[in-house]
């Protein structure tokens, strides 16, 4: 495969000719796969190495096109150069980008370093890849996927625009990368906090969906956190704008301190807002078991009695605040909120982000990734306004031992909003401990709950959801799987276990 492409690929590093060759380590995380549509897009040649056979495979599936050119080679392994020959050596390649969830072997920087090769994190290859275009940055705990795929899909039904987005739109040719433009003059960029990541972007516009401790392996306390988003705020251009939730107290103390233009939305009547959320809630329903037939209605209502009604696709006021991030920055860019709205109602949702993944047995199957208390809390109550009389069940897989540690009060409290509650093991992402802490963690958060008044129980693993669900769901259910780990493979597993069933 290498050798029918070698000759079309004479990028150099130096120059900057393209096409390049480019080693994605870690290709299977969700920044990564997005900065490979990207490069894919623009007719680079990547290797992709990951050592997760099944998200492997999801790319491959996603990228059959790319592979059958040769522009894409995917890799079960972290260390090509020990199988693959001289020409997938970290120095055949003009760059090396690694996720900042992988440790960089001294291997590879050590090599690529001695042939004069760049070795870049994703935040550093993202924006390298921008750097020349205008920057539209969405930055926050909760919210930023969504709220970028709002942005970007209001945004390219006028002009070209190019996206990093740390999910999948649900469209059909998303993954392909077609509707990915690098003629275009802007670009909407998730920008994350983890390891100060947004610090390496350089926004026009800046959005701020609200602050909370989130990663506390990175950040020690609140100050440290505010520091770095300060610092973020403070590089949005002389002349740009920042756009940010005034629900969000640490938020709303950025943006009094910043001297730019800028605009605040509330859902409340906060006094530094000019926009405020009015009369959000369902406003139609095609069938209670397709959730992808939900509305959710809601006005924007500005300080000099402008109103602006907007009907979503996906529920949730969550999803109101995000839409009304996106609608600003949208009219930051000259679009009409008139215009930027009816864009939005036919806006196709973010994979994993209140996913409806069909009905067993009558039951409505559900997929979120809130992996914070704040982003479950808001979910599950979603769920109830959608559902008020059936039992919802959530399988929650904790992300992070020292998440959990910090915050597992904050998550027994909201996990309360459902009837009951599957605690899988703490997925020890970035982590180095033990099965048994994190099998502990998760015994501690059921316990919490059940302390609490709730219902809940500790299962061991993923197949026993399965088996668990499929001997007790019925048609007065919902189920929703939560977490940023592995939850949302249950689906798969059911679907596998019933079909079995049938055919036996």
């Amino acid at each position: 495969m290498v050798n029918n492409t070698k000759n079309r690929f004479a990028g150099d590093s130096n120059t900057g000719s393209f096409p390049l060759r480019w080693l994605l380590l870690g290709i299977c995380g969700a920044g990564m796969r997005s900065l490979c549509r990207t490069l894919l897009a623009r007719g680079d040649f990547v290797v992709g190495a990951d050592y997760d056979a099944a998200a492997l495979q999801g790319c491959r599936d996603q990228h059959v096109e790319s592979i059958r050119q040769g522009q894409l080679q995917l890799l079960h392994q972290q260390t090509p150069t020990d199988s693959c020959g001289d020409q997938l050596k970290p120095s055949y390649f003009n760059r090396v980008v690694h996720s900042l969830a992988v440790n960089l072997s001294s291997a590879y920087s050590g090599d690529a370093q001695a042939a004069g090769v760049p070795v870049l994190s994703l935040p550093e290859a993202v924006n390298c890849c921008f750097e020349r275009k205008r920057q539209i940055c969405v930055a926050g705990t909760h919210g930023k996927t969504t709220t970028s795929g709002m942005l970007w899909w209001i945004l390219q039904h006028q002009a070209a625009t190019e996206c990093f987005i740390g999910g999948e739109l649900k469209t059909s040719d998303w993954s392909a990368g077609s509707e990915l433009s690098i003629t275009a003059e802007r670009a909407v960029i998730e920008s994350c906090e983890f390891r100060r990541s947004f610090l390496n972007f350089r926004p026009a516009v800046s959005v701020l969906t609200g602050i909370e401790a989130d990663h506390f392996d990175c950040y020690e306390n609140e100050a440290e956190l505010t520091a770095a988003y300060r610092e973020f705020v403070e590089k949005t251009a002389a002349d740009g704008t920042l756009i940010y939730n005034a629900d969000c107290r640490l938020v709303s103390r950025l943006a009094e301190s910043r001297n730019c233009r800028k605009t605040g939305f509330s859902t409340g009547f906060t006094g530094l807002a000019a926009w405020s959320i009015r009369n959000a809630g369902l406003n139609s329903t095609d069938n209670c078991t397709k959730i992808h037939k939900h509305h959710w209605s809601f006005q924007m209502r500005h300080q000099d009695g402008r109103v602006i009604d907007v009907s979503l696709p996906v529920p949730g006021l969550h999803n109101a605040r995000n839409a009304a991030a996106a609608l600003l920055a949208a009219e930051c860019e000259g679009i009409a909120l008139e215009t930027a709205a009816a864009s939005l109602g036919t806006f196709p949702g973010v994979c994993r982000r209140f996913e409806y993944r069909g009905s067993v047995r009558g039951a409505v199957m559900l997929d979120d990734y809130a992996h914070h208390p704040t982003a479950v809390r808001e979910t599950l109550r979603t769920v109830r306004v959608l559902y008020p009389d059936r039992r919802i069940t959530v399988v929650f897989e904790p992300h992070q031992v020292s998440r959990l540690s910090r915050l597992r009060s904050e998550f027994a409290a909201a996990l309360l909003e459902a009837n009951r509650v599957l605690v899988l093991p703490t997925l020890r992402a970035r982590e180095e401990y033990s099965v048994e802490r994190a099998r502990h963690s998760a015994a501690e958060l059921a316990q919490n709950i059940s302390d609490s008044g709730g219902c809940s129980r500790v299962l061991n693993s993923l197949d026993q959801v399965s088996a668990t669900l499929d001997d007790e769901l019925t048609d007065e259910d919902v189920v929703i799987t939560m977490g940023a780990g592995r939850t949302n493979t249950i689906h798969d597993q059911i679907n596998r276990r019933i079909q079995r069933d049938f055919a036996a």
